[in-house]
Parts: C-alpha cells; structure tokens; sequence
C-alpha cells in the first residue's frame, strides 16, 4: 500500500485526508468509543507505521519522534490517574493513536520535498473544490456537505449558529464553521508556496489561491482569518525582502517592538489587546479572556500531569467549552 498512490499521495495518506474530511457521525461503535473514518485508517496503520519507524526500514527516528511518544506516555500517566486504569488506557489510547499516529502518517509517507508537493496540491484542491459546496451553503443555509452526510449515516443535522456579514455560517463536512475555516485556511500557504510559486503572473496558481481564500471566508470565523491575514502577511514580507538575508531576523524584531510597544502604551496586556480586535464580538472576546485567565491560573495547580478528563475551575455561570487548543493539552496533560 505505501508505494500505491492516490491523488499523487501515498494511499493510507489519501485515506486518512479523506476521513478527516467526514463529520464525525460517519464511522462505527465499538463498546464506549466512537470510532470516526480517520480514527479508523490511523488504527489500522499505527503499528506498521511504528514498527517503520523504530525499525529504521523507511525511515531514522530523531529527538522530535522521542518528544511525541514521550508526550504520548505522560497523557497517558494522566489519564490514568484521572479515571483509573481500564477508562485511562481506553481513552488514553484512542489519543496515541490520533495525536501519533497523526505524526507517524506524515514521517513514514511524506519523506521528501516531492511527497510533500503532491500533498500541498491535494490539499488545495480538496479546499477549491469544496467551495462549489459551501458558497451556495452559504447563501442558501442549506449545509450540503455536513447534513447530506450525517442523514447518510444517521448522525444530527449541523447545528444553528447565528449568521455573520449577511452569510450563513458554512460547515463544509465538518462539525463546526471554525474547524472549515481552520482547514481551509492551512491550505493558503501551500496554494501560494507549491501551486502558485510565488508568481502572480501564474493564473492557475492564483486561482487556486484565491479559491482557499474564499473558502477560508465563508467560515466566517475570526481564528480563520487570523490564521489567514498572518500568512497573507508573511508572503508578502518574503516576497518584499527576498533579497536580505536577515528578512526574518527582522520580522521577529518587528513582532518584538509591536509587542513592547502595545505593553508600553497600552492599560491592557497584548494578550488582551490582540483578543480585543482580532474577534468578531466584544462578547466574544470577553470570553477568550476569561478561557485564557482560568485555563492558565489551572495549569498552573496541575502543571505536571494535568486534569486528565477532569472539570476545571471556573464560575457556575462559565460553559466548559475550551476553544483553546494547545492551553486545552497542557490543562489536560501538564506542561
């Protein structure tokens, strides 16, 4: 299968790309775990991909493979502490398996500056061509995608959310417009990067670019865009300084003054300054902040092993929602 080829990429590469792209009621139960497409690829090709790396065959393992198991081994101790041994190694496994089996897919199958293209431009198709999908779902509030595919497999309808600039929020197939936008948007720099190479003269490249931009749009979804304006950003810094070696020296500095400058100036933190502006809603906003302050002062009571599963402390009136990615791993896991 690893020399077999889909859409340019390595079949089990494909496979799993395919299956993050279905909501999640599309896969089977076994016992208390609910077993979506891409858990299911990642099941089945965790071990040979493990034994690929530990083996040396296809690839040498190095310090970063080291962090990820050992990463995986304390989430792990975590979860066991937190709901015991037979509920920690279930849940605890279902993590290995996703957060290195994710990793395992792109070490043992993109191994070199060719995978890697073949993958940016299936990416950016998929992106492009979703966009026949979600544009019309976002001017008819009909969610193509998301609802014809979970009536398919008898999960729930997608969810009302308040529309934003007129549109309705698009899903795609995923299970919330963020999680469409945020996978859109990770598309831009390959577009611009692999399919455009840097020349704005190439048409086809520039659609394709402009099509993950429209598609990251209709998520209407303030991380999406974020993730987008900073990419946009750094393109067009390379492109404006590609002849000074010390371009990105400068940029951190840039970043750094702008920092300095804000805490200086500024009666609130940049944290809260950047939250501030960079959501769509002062009630929005207003929420990140209070995630940020109450999410971090629990780390800081359980920064070794974390709270597994467990409830964090934060106001009755507070939903236990984290949209916060990686503060959401340290809580859980430690620092």
């Amino acid at each position: 299968m690893a020399g077999r080829r889909l859409l340019g990429v390595p079949v089990p590469v494909a496979l799993f790309f395919f299956g993050m792209m279905l909501p999640t009621s599309v896969g089977i139960s076994v016992g208390g775990l609910r077993l979506s497409a891409y858990r299911l690829v990642l099941i089945v090709m965790f071990l040979p991909m493990l034994m690929a790396l530990l083996s040396g065959r296809r690839v040498r393992a190095n310090i970063f493979d080291a962090l990820v198991l050992g990463h995986c081994t304390l989430a792990l101790a975590s979860l066991i502490r937190w709901g015991g041994l037979q509920q920690g190694i279930e849940s605890g496994g279902i993590y290995i398996v996703e957060f290195a089996g994710a990793w395992l897919m792109g070490r043992v199958y993109i191994r070199s500056q060719a995978d890697f293209r073949a993958f940016a431009r299936a990416f950016v198709l998929t992106v492009v061509a979703m966009v026949v999908f979600t544009l019309p779902e976002a001017l008819t509030s009909v969610h193509i995608l998301h609802d014809g595919l979970a009536a398919i497999s008898g999960g729930a309808p997608a969810p009302f959310i308040e529309p934003r600039m007129g549109l309705e929020r698009t899903f795609g197939p995923f299970d919330h417009p963020i999680l469409y936008g945020v996978f859109s948007a990770a598309a831009f720099s390959m577009a611009w990067h692999v399919v455009a190479e840097r020349r704005l003269t190439n048409l086809p490249g520039m659609t394709q670019v402009l099509g993950v931009g429209l598609a990251t749009f209709l998520s209407a979804s303030g991380g999406p865009y974020l993730v987008l304006m900073m990419q946009g950003f750094v393109a067009v810094w390379e492109r404006t300084f590609r002849n000074i070696r010390s371009r990105w020296l400068m940029l951190m500095a840039l970043f750094a003054l702008v920092y300095l400058g804000i805490d200086l100036f500024s009666n609130r933190t940049p944290f809260h300054v950047f939250v501030t502006y960079f959501t769509f809603s002062t009630q929005s906003a207003y929420n990140r902040i209070l995630l940020f302050d109450y999410g971090t002062a629990e780390v800081a009571r359980h920064p070794f092993l974390g709270i597994g599963l467990g409830d964090w402390t934060r106001p009755a009136w507070m939903s236990d929602s984290m949209d916060n990615f990686w503060l959401l791993e340290a809580m859980r896991y430690g620092l």
